[in-house]
């Protein structure tokens, strides 16, 4: 399994009715034969949770067949919001 790119970046709102999000393909590799399952989370780093984004966990499911998995939404706050 990985990601498409190690690292994402998404602009910061302009205004407080503005939300942001970011899709996050997450590709898998080898044998696909058999279903696979993996946990795909968020980790603060340059952003923190609950102040720059709302946090995700959510665990993946490829079935047999499937390489790629699209679409993981993370949703970052306003700039209003982080300004609170």
């Amino acid at each position: 399994m990985s990601l498409s790119s190690r690292q994402y970046s998404i602009p910061e709102p302009v205004s407080a009715a503005d939300i942001v999000s970011v899709s996050i393909d997450l590709n898998r590799y080898g044998d696909t034969g058999d279903m696979a399952q993996v946990r795909l989370s968020t980790r603060d780093s340059s952003a923190v949770s609950g102040i720059d984004y709302g946090a995700t966990s959510t665990n993946v499911r490829f079935e047999s067949g499937t390489v790629k998995f699209q679409s993981t939404r993370v949703l970052q706050l306003t700039a209003n919001a982080r300004r609170g």
